[in-house]
């Protein structure tokens, strides 16, 4: 999202349990973002990082 586009299609489920669906989104760089679909912060301690991988397919429920 900062340095490194999108890639693939963003998932949208509630991940944190309030009822909210949020997004879920894979880097080109390897990192995976979670965004909190009620005001589209960062959800915390994301994006989860995948060391020397970078994502080509879309996420899946």
């Amino acid at each position: 999202l900062r340095e490194s586009p999108l890639v693939g299609t963003p998932l949208l489920i509630d991940i944190d349990g309030d009822s909210l669906r949020d997004i879920i989104a894979p880097s080109h760089s390897g990192e995976v973002w979670a965004i909190h679909g009620e005001n589209g912060h960062i959800v915390d301690n994301w994006p989860f990082y995948v060391e020397g991988r970078s994502f080509f397919a879309n996420p899946l429920p």
